[in-house]
């Protein structure tokens, strides 16, 4: 990162400061204002009010969107009425298409799952620089986790996403990490 002559690292910090708290008045002033983004989230809660059990079936956000889209949004989005194929937030995307019960599995058995195992096998790599590895790759996947509050998982994102996943699970249980502690990994 390029800084100006004379600028302290205090300075620049303050400046990475100063840009996460514009950031987050701009969200707070498309939240209360209104935007498209914020038009297409109001409009998942009938539907998840309609669906809210097995949702509407995988992939039917195109299809569905028109049903329950709310008269703003074709405002909003620049004079026009097209379809999203995603909400652009993945939690709402699932509720909206697979429901309580399908979001419940995903998100408490298999996510939730996968980190449990995880800081029980960085405990049990306690001694090896293996962990540091394994919490790297699940740093990565809580971003992404993180990201999709505000965005929709494409391929590229969630091709590293299930990559993080499944490497850091496979570090955090695989007995070869175990054996080689102290042998000079």
């Amino acid at each position: 990162m390029a800084t100006q002559p004379g600028a302290t690292t205090e300075s620049v910090g303050l400046g990475a400061v100063d840009n996460v708290q514009m950031k987050l008045e701009a969200y707070k002033h498309d939240a209360l204002k209104g935007s498209a983004r914020v038009s297409m989230w109001k409009s998942s809660v009938g539907w998840i009010k309609q669906y809210w059990l097995l949702g509407s079936g995988l992939d039917t956000i195109k299809f569905m969107y028109p049903d329950f889209r709310r008269s703003d949004y074709g405002i909003l989005e620049g004079g026009h009425n097209f379809t999203p194929d995603r909400l652009h937030n993945e939690y709402l995307n699932n509720l909206a298409t697979r429901g309580i019960i399908g979001s419940a599995i995903y998100y408490f058995g298999i996510i939730l799952g996968w980190y449990l195992i995880v800081l029980r096998g960085m405990v049990k790599l306690n001694k090896s620089p293996m962990k540091f590895f394994s919490l790297a790759f699940m740093t990565g996947a809580t971003v992404y986790l993180g990201q999709v509050l505000f965005n929709f998982g494409v391929v590229a994102t969630m091709v590293l996403f299930y990559s993080f996943v499944g490497v850091s699970w496979a570090i955090s249980v695989h007995d070869d990490y175990l054996n080689e502690v102290g042998e000079g990994l």
